[in-house]
């Protein structure tokens, strides 16, 4: 964790919203991730912004991840992650499909899952485990930033 993001952190008074983001890598490959957000409403106006942080687009999609949790001793957590509707998300016209539909330059789709490669043709449920997902935390007032202000990144396996 950054020392900005720590002293906002330990003031008395914190200022900003903490966001969550979320990389979902399907698969395997070298340009196989998708970036989403919960779809929180930031400025009073508009619940699906899509947001822009380090570079990339988080996408606005109804998600919710519960049960995280953080200890020293027994059990490990196995967090939930619930995405509404997501078949019908990744297969309609959405960004994410147009993302997965990309087929040939730099940023050329080329997941793959068992020897097989996913694109929202043959895209189910399924194709998503062993993938991996990662939450990223920040302060909104850091969402504009040059310089990426965090919380440690949490990475999760799909089972």
């Amino acid at each position: 964790m950054s020392d900005v993001i720590a002293t906002d952190t330990e003031a008395l008074e914190v200022d900003s919203s903490i966001l969550e983001f979320y990389e979902l890598h399907i698969g395997t490959g070298t340009n196989n991730v998708l970036y989403f957000h919960p779809g929180k409403d930031l400025d009073g106006s508009d619940a699906n912004k899509d947001i822009t942080f380090d570079g990339e687009v988080y996408v606005a999609m109804p998600i919710l991840m519960e049960g995280v949790e953080k200890k020293s001793d027994g059990a490990m957590a196995k967090p939930t992650l619930t995405i509404a509707n997501v078949e019908s998300i990744i297969k309609n016209s959405s960004d994410f499909k147009t993302r997965m539909d990309v087929t040939s330059g730099d940023d050329a789709w080329d997941a793959s899952f068992e020897g097989q490669d996913i694109n929202t043709d043959n895209f189910t449920i399924d194709s998503l485990v062993g993938s991996r997902v990662v939450r990223r935390k920040t302060f909104e007032k850091y969402t504009g930033n040059a310089t990426v202000y965090e919380f440690p990144k949490e990475t999760y396996i799909i089972d």
